[in-house]
């Protein structure tokens, strides 16, 4: 395979220009043969309109007891574009690209993927989505083809708000979500 290709500096970033692609060579129609393409994968879209999403959290501060709360909280359009049936752990067929609100895109990993269609009874698969779009772990659980997606992250305070002492707070939040495929 033949490449020819220029660069071009962006700030930190160096975006290399692809010019020239000689089609003809042996090795790119292997290439080709053997690399999975997007337009060959299966993907399906889970949106959670903005709103409300009921849950709950525990909490606990440094040497306190854990406190249970029922709450919930109101957040942005969010979307899961999920390769299906995902391979967890699979830098290509269980990345996941995720969208939170208009501007803030970020990428999630299937770690658990349960197929139905290996046992009796059992009519819907679900996955579980980690992700760090920020300083937290999110955790989502999607129930396909339904599109009911528990959330869960927990989270560290300073002591500096609670007199003094630490505490954690683990969120976990639920909503009835579409399916699109």
């Amino acid at each position: 395979m033949k490449i020819s290709a220029g660069t071009e500096a962006f700030g930190d970033c160096v975006v290399a220009l692809i010019k020239k692609i000689d089609f003809s060579d042996e090795s790119f129609s292997d290439l080709k043969e053997n690399s999975k393409t997007e337009e060959n994968e299966n993907f399906i879209t889970v949106i959670c309109d903005e709103g409300r999403w009921m849950g709950n959290s525990i909490d606990s501060v440094d040497g306190d007891e854990a406190e249970f709360t029922s709450n919930g909280t109101s957040l942005l359009e969010t979307k899961f574009r999920i390769p299906y049936p995902p391979l967890p752990f699979d830098s290509n067929a269980g990345a996941v690209d995720i969208s939170y609100g208009k501007k803030l895109k970020y990428k999630g990993m299937v770690t658990y993927f349960y197929d139905s269609n290996s046992y009796s009874g059992v009519k819907n698969d679900y996955l579980i989505i980690n992700s760090t779009p920020k300083e937290l772990l999110e955790r989502y659980v999607i129930l396909i083809p339904s599109g009911a997606v528990h959330l869960t992250y927990s989270k560290i305070y300073s002591g500096v708000a609670y007199g003094g002492k630490d505490s954690i707070s683990t969120q976990s939040f639920a909503k009835n979500c579409k399916l699109v495929d």
